[in-house]
């Protein structure tokens, strides 16, 4: 996994090591959307961007952009 860049929008009085970074989600390199990598396995995301999926099991690749 290449590192990217902290997300700078984390909100005041965080501090960058503990800002959460920005993904971008795929699936058959169609873009379904964005969200914030919480853990190696968990990425906060909005409901919109999973709602065309028809099972809890597909696979969505997670892209670590590089915050430009």
């Amino acid at each position: 996994m290449v590192r990217g860049h902290p997300h700078r929008g984390a909100g005041p009085g965080v501090a960058v090591t503990h800002a959460s970074y920005w993904v971008e989600l795929f699936q058959s390199q169609q873009r379904l959307g964005g969200g914030f990598l919480l853990t190696r396995r968990y990425v906060l995301t909005a409901l919109h961007c999973l709602r065309g999926l028809t099972s809890p099991d597909e696979h969505v690749d997670v892209v670590l952009t590089d915050g430009s």
